[in-house]
């Protein structure tokens, strides 16, 4: 992607961003800018030079609110939410805001998915308890609730593990969806709990690694993005220094490239 391209994609996302953020402003949702984007926001005071998408996270109770009021009063002639839950879109376990008349997709997203808009990404944080054999009963069930929601199996832990998954997505859709819906559920179930739990984000095999203290989403504070002011956790320098260590240096030129490879990217603004 070259440069005046990301530059003018960065501009829409960003626009999207301002509207999540007056959605979630209007009905008191709390969210936190997150990974690349609020690391972008700490250190670049907006993207990452080379950051290709925006990144948000609410915490469990407050992404399912969000999820109830988009449905009742959101979606528009401008602005899709493809949703968790949407049978039309089993591929993931977060949401995404889409901005119609627009296209951001690779050749296999182009002909999958009936709304190809550029995008925002908003992750849940779910509360995974601590306890080491209700922890690892938790994460055994997500991984998974992610091989039936992303559609194959898993690799790099072994050719067993790898044959166990890949059997799994013999069952017809209907099956796999019903068995994903169920798993949603038991992930869900934490989210009443007040103590012994720590967050994470369980969206990827990657999100496993990493780990936030239980009062991290206690407090928030705006942040400057783009010429815009945006929320983000008070304590954001220990969700960075979790996710990317010293987060302030910055990584080899080499890996300083955008995330996605689109095949289509349309501004029809």
């Amino acid at each position: 992607m070259d440069n005046e391209t990301l530059k003018k994609l960065q501009s829409v996302e960003t626009g999207i961003l301002a509207v999540f953020d007056e959605f979630c402003r209007k009905h008191g949702l709390k969210y936190s800018l997150f990974a690349g984007t609020a690391l972008g926001a700490v250190r670049h005071g907006g993207f990452i030079p080379w950051d290709d998408d925006i990144d948000v996270c609410m915490e469990r109770s407050e992404y399912e609110r969000f999820l109830e009021l988009w449905e009742e009063e959101g979606n528009s002639d401008d602005y899709f939410l493809y949703a968790t839950d949407d049978p039309g879109y089993r591929y993931i376990n977060h949401s995404k805001l889409r901005k119609y008349g627009t296209t951001l997709a690779t050749e296999w997203e182009y002909k999958t998915f009936k709304c190809n808009g550029i995008w925002l990404d908003i992750f849940p944080i779910d509360k995974v308890p601590t306890d080491k054999k209700k922890r690892k009963k938790y994460l055994r069930k997500n991984k998974f609730r992610m091989i039936y929601t992303r559609g194959y199996p898993l690799k790099g832990r072994g050719f067993v593990y790898y044959l166990i998954t890949k059997l799994l997505l013999l069952k017809s859709l209907r099956l796999q969806l019903k068995k994903r819906n169920k798993l949603d559920e038991y992930i869900k179930s934490t989210k009443d709990l007040t103590s012994g739990f720590e967050y994470m984000c369980l969206a990827s095999m990657a999100d496993l690694a990493i780990k936030y203290p239980p009062n991290l989403f206690d407090e928030y504070i705006d942040v400057d993005f783009e010429g815009h002011k945006f929320s983000i956790v008070k304590d954001y320098h220990t969700m960075l220094t979790n996710e990317f260590g010293d987060y302030m240096q910055l990584p080899p030129e080499e890996e300083r490239v955008c995330k996605h490879n689109p095949k289509y990217v349309r501004f029809d603004i």
